[in-house]
């Protein structure tokens, strides 16, 4: 249903999606110009070297719905814990 929080709601989707596909573009090319060697030095590099059992990659679409996961939960505890300190701080 087209209702106003609706479509703001999509459109930042869409938003989110179109920067976080732009950075995983972008280290694939990156990737395949110049291959990884040791470690993986961040969150997107672990992801994009990550094997299932049969040896497969994660999709681009699978590396999404992980970094939108990490995004949301990260945003969520950063705030409880503001909120929680806060809080406490008001009460003294």
């Amino acid at each position: 249903v087209p209702t106003p929080t609706n479509v703001q709601y999509t459109a930042a989707v869409k938003e989110l999606d179109s920067v976080i596909y732009a950075l995983i573009a972008d280290r694939r090319r990156a990737e395949a110009a110049a291959p990884l060697e040791g470690p993986p030095k961040d969150l997107l590099q672990a992801l994009m070297t990550a094997e299932d059992v049969d040896g497969g990659k994660m999709t681009d679409q699978a590396l999404r719905d992980e970094l939108m996961t990490f995004l949301i939960a990260g945003q969520e505890t950063s705030a409880i814990l503001l909120a929680w300190a806060t809080a406490y701080l008001a009460s003294k």
